[in-house]
């Protein structure tokens, strides 16, 4: 799977802490940046898949093209656990069908 090295980085080095940790960064220093590039470039150094990202931005109807820097604080550590949580979901490994005996 083309994720599979990246989930191995992202759950042995990235937890749902420090995606907050790089969004908050990316709010302090370039407020203006629209959450959909934030994103995207976060998405860019931790390796996260992009679906998780598209997921979690869905699920909570966060606007990509709002600037990073009008987002609350509880809003983007919500956006960060929801996208870390489909995250972990989407690439977990799976149970074997049962075969027939």
């Amino acid at each position: 799977m083309q994720y599979q090295s990246s989930f191995l980085r992202f759950v042995s080095s990235a937890s749902a802490e420090q995606l907050i940790q790089a969004l908050q960064g990316r709010q302090y220093v370039q407020p203006h940046e629209a959450l959909g590039v934030a994103l995207g470039k976060v998405r860019d150094e931790m390796g996260i898949c992009p679906a998780a990202i598209e997921q979690g931005t869905g699920l909570l109807h966060a606007n990509t093209a709002q600037a990073i820097g009008r987002m609350r604080a509880s809003e983007l550590k919500q956006l960060a656990r929801a996208i870390h949580r489909l995250w972990r979901q989407a690439m977990a490994p799976r149970p074997a069908p049962p075969t027939p005996v």
